[in-house]
């Protein structure tokens, strides 16, 4: 990968806050106010073409709104999102006419989702081949023989039977659910797949049976993805490069080997701690973090992480915000390497 090159996805200073309304009573008792949840609050990060970049941090600290928000499911309250260069706010180029821009649904027919619940993101009214045609009619492909060559061979593609084609998702265990999933978002040949934790509710047999898919599948259609998890192992396995994101903001970002010998960030040194392992020498001495992770609602002033850091160097983590540091090839937004 050459560094020089355009990311296939970039975000800058990307915000995305939600308004929680009191209701009439407690406005006209309290006369409370509307209440602000900063879910993302100010990423900066780069996705190269054809890497996988794993998205890791707490329940709660904004990963799943991060890759709703990138794949312009959920609008973003401030900053920018661009693809190969291109800003998202402005439309992007059409055809060969680089000045012509189009709908959203353009980015749509680039960038897809796989969700982490197979038993919801399915509409149970509806059969596998009426699922998986949707995204295919919203590509343009109108040919009715056409498209059900198309639907046969993506259900082929994902290890299922076109004999289930008919049939309805409550028909189909959680494991084949997930694949008709991963089915319908490559109906649509995106380039960028958001993973939102994609395996963390199927059986331990079956996540590695739909990981080496999404592997297998990311060679043979040159796909770029964001890959949200919580499981710390899996992210070291798939992904080429890591970001620890906690309250709304990244705390460290690099590439996976780097950041798994030798994290930099107290939080990131917490989190790799806690990953269970059967080789004695391997292990990492525990740290055990003090207190609870703060509301998004009011979060800690300067550095987001300072109520439970144990490495803290002053006031200033109290106060000011840490920038972004470069150390080796990692970033770190921690005082402590300024």
């Amino acid at each position: 990968m050459n560094p020089t090159d355009i990311p296939l996805i970039e975000t800058r200073d990307l915000k995305r806050h939600f308004t929680i309304r009191p209701g009439a009573l407690a406005r006209l008792l309290a006369r409370a106010k509307n209440i602000v949840v900063s879910a993302v609050d100010g990423v900066s990060l780069k996705i190269w073409q054809g890497e996988t970049v794993g998205l890791v941090g707490e329940s709660g600290c904004g990963k799943t709104t991060l890759g709703r928000v990138i794949s312009r499911l959920d609008i973003p309250t401030a900053g920018e999102i661009f693809f190969k260069g291109f800003s998202l706010r402005e439309g992007l180029p059409s055809g060969g006419d680089k000045s012509t821009p189009i709908e959203r649904l353009g980015f749509y027919r680039v960038a897809q989702v796989i969700f982490q619940n197979p038993y919801s993101s399915l509409n149970p009214r509806k059969t596998i081949r009426e699922i998986i045609a949707t995204p295919l009619i919203n590509r343009g492909l109108k040919d009715l023989n056409e498209r059900e060559e198309t639907i046969i061979a993506l259900l082929r593609r994902v290890g299922l039977h076109p004999r289930n084609l008919d049939q309805y998702p409550h028909q189909f265990s959680g494991g084949q659910r997930q694949r008709i999933g991963i089915a319908r978002a490559l109906a649509m040949q995106p380039q960028f797949i958001v993973a939102d934790e994609p395996v963390s509710s199927l059986d331990v047999s079956i996540q590695a049976q739909v990981i080496n898919l999404l592997e297998e599948l990311q060679d043979e259609f040159h796909l770029t993805y964001l890959f949200i998890a919580h499981d710390l192992s899996l992210i070291h396995h798939i992904s080429d490069r890591v970001a620890v994101m906690y309250l709304g903001r990244i705390a460290e970002e690099g590439a996976t080997d780097d950041l798994y010998a030798q994290p930099l960030h107290p939080y990131t040194q917490a989190l790799l701690a806690a990953i269970p392992s059967l080789d004695k020498a391997a292990r990492r001495q525990r740290i055990i973090l003090q207190g609870t992770v703060p509301s998004p609602i009011n979060p800690p002033s300067g550095c987001r992480f300072h109520p439970r850091c144990f490495a803290r160097v002053g006031s200033i983590c109290e106060n000011e915000t840490p920038p972004f540091f470069e150390v080796g090839k990692q970033r770190v937004a921690c005082w402590k390497y300024q």
